[in-house]
């Protein structure tokens, strides 16, 4: 504060432009054994390394207000810092120490559901290139000083996999400068240029977010790999099937390794990635049952109606239908697993197709019944004759572990069942 740092607009400095004094005060907080105890609640001291990446570190102190046509608005925003969210098997991290009384500013993760008013002493760490977040002022509250925060950085990566792990680092480094420069290079928009950047700035980071909320970098990432890898082997069969069941493969992974019920997971993404991936595979079996209903001539393709299975249509509009109706009785959360994954209070679903007249596990029934609509059809099932069955197979495996209650704390699960 003795530097008179500006109520209008954020300031930052670097960690290693720090006197002696504060440096080593600083250096002291990020290489404390509160937070590498953090880390190491998830990540295992014998399998991960955890190291501070010393070049990106720094105090950051907050404005007053927000919302301003400057790039300071990305902070009001719902933003990822990073762009290295496709970079797997290694994290960076950005954790936020909070080193002054502060009630005014909250800080919030929309596809975790959860937020947070960091105050003095309070540590909040999430991933520097994935998670979704913005800032915002409570209603009402005031701070009598700034909020002052440390940013402090780590790199979190296998310890076989070093060298990958230090080329994030590295990457990350180098990004986390240059958009630094960009963003106080932004900061004051009294020429037109720096006003003509922050707008470049500003819908930037609002693309960004959309892309990451909606889609997923590392889900656009990993379709364009599987695409990569089918063009090279010159066989479609390759990217179908690779792509057709990963959000069966998401459903099971996470109900088996809820901790007593609940999955620490963050909900909103996985909401995301399960709807991405069914959507995408639902899409591929419809665009090639509508093929399979063509006639080419010449360069042209027409419907043909002698091609039409009406016991197929009526098995997919049944089975989808059903299962439509079991997410609609559910809501949205339900459907995926908010009970069981601890994110809603328990509730008993009477409306139909559920209740003492409805069908027994009404959402898996009617999936069934529509992928063996699928794979009624001639056509599709000549092309691609386990399509459709691998579908069935992985909807009647999941219904088992759900109706058998097979997951990590299964024990626990089944002893609240009988109570």
């Amino acid at each position: 504060m003795g530097q008179k740092p500006p109520s209008d607009r954020t300031t930052h400095w670097w960690s290693t432009e720090l006197p002696a004094g504060p440096n080593e005060a600083f250096v002291n907080i990020a290489n404390s054994k509160e937070i590498d105890g953090a880390f190491r609640e998830i990540f295992p001291e014998d399998n991960y390394e955890v190291e501070c990446i010393e070049g990106m570190n720094e105090i950051y102190v907050a404005c007053q207000s927000g919302n301003k046509a400057n790039s300071d608005t990305v902070f009001y925003m719902k933003h990822v810092d990073g762009p290295y969210g496709i970079f797997p098997f290694c994290h960076v991290y950005r954790c936020l120490a909070g080193v002054s009384p502060n009630q005014l500013i909250n800080t919030q993760f929309t596809l975790n559901y959860k937020d947070f008013t960091l105050s003095t002493g309070d540590v909040l760490g999430f991933d520097y290139n994935r998670e979704i977040h913005l800032i915002r002022h409570n209603e009402g509250a005031k701070n009598t000083v700034p909020r002052i925060v440390l940013k402090l950085h780590y790199v979190v990566y296998p310890r076989c996999l070093k060298p990958w792990g230090k080329l994030l680092s590295h990457l990350t480094m180098r990004y986390n400068q240059a958009a630094r420069a960009l963003f106080l290079a932004t900061i004051d928009t009294n020429t037109y240029h720096s006003k003509f950047m922050s707008y470049w700035v500003l819908y930037g980071t609002m693309i960004t977010h959309w892309t990451q909320n909606f889609f997923g970098f590392n889900n656009i990432a990993m379709v364009a790999i599987l695409a990569g890898i089918a063009t090279y082997a010159g066989k479609y069969e390759i990217f179908l099937y690779s792509t057709s069941y990963i959000h069966y493969c998401i459903y099971i992974c996470t109900y088996y390794h809820r901790a007593d019920g609940v999955a620490k997971i963050s909900y909103g993404e996985f909401k995301r990635n399960c709807v991405f991936w069914k959507m995408f595979a639902v899409t591929q079996a419809f665009a090639i049952y509508a093929y399979n209903l063509t006639t080419k001539n010449g360069l042209n393709s027409s419907f043909d109606v002698d091609k039409l299975d009406y016991a197929s249509l009526l098995m997919i509009v049944t089975g989808f239908s059903l299962a439509s109706a079991a997410a609609n009785a559910l809501g949205w959360d339900r459907t995926y697993f908010g009970w069981e994954l601890g994110h809603l209070p328990g509730k008993f679903i009477t409306d139909w197709p559920y209740g003492p007249r409805g069908v027994p596990h009404p959402m898996i029934v009617g999936g069934v019944l529509g992928w063996a609509g699928l794979h009624k059809l001639e056509g599709l099932r000549l092309d691609y004759p386990y399509l459709a069955l691998g579908h069935i197979a992985l909807y009647l495996a999941h219904m088992a572990q759900e109706h058998l209650a097979i997951y990590a704390n299964g024990k626990i699960q089944k002893e609240v069942k009988k109570a």
